[in-house]
């Protein structure tokens, strides 16, 4: 489907697509950025939800804002670092979990291994270390 999504949402309800065309202008009419840094921010939040849709339309808006092709592509990377950083530690925080759970076992394991007479060991620390698995 390459019909644009606003003009769907037009198409299926009219009277709130219009209110929302209506808060789209008052935010278009807002002091402090120029519509071609706009049109960039929308642009890395597009890549950042992962609608590349969203980026090419709010790209064709930022052309006709005056932004470059180099402005755009550094609007789609610049979400890296904080998404990659988000991940990176959200893995990191996994990790750590995991080493304390494997932590957890092997301390027990190296209870039940004291406990295992020397003679018998190879069997029983093999059977201790299943029964821990």
């Amino acid at each position: 489907m390459n019909q644009n999504p606003y003009e769907i949402f037009q198409a299926e309800c009219p009277d709130l697509a219009a209110r929302f065309g209506d808060l789209i202008e008052a935010q278009k009419a807002l002091k402090g950025l120029d519509a071609k840094t706009k049109q960039l921010i929308t642009i890395a939040i597009q890549t950042a939800d992962r609608n590349p849709k969203g980026v090419r339309i709010h790209a064709m808006m930022a052309i006709k804002e005056g932004a470059t092709r180099e402005e755009i592509v550094g609007a789609v990377v610049i979400f890296i670092i904080p998404v990659l950083l988000q991940s990176l530690i959200a893995f990191l925080q996994l990790l750590k979990g995991l080493k304390v759970n494997l932590k957890v076992n092997f301390e027990n394991i190296e209870k039940k291994f004291k406990r295992i007479n020397l003679k018998d060991k190879k069997c029983l620390f093999t059977e201790n270390i299943l029964k821990v698995a």
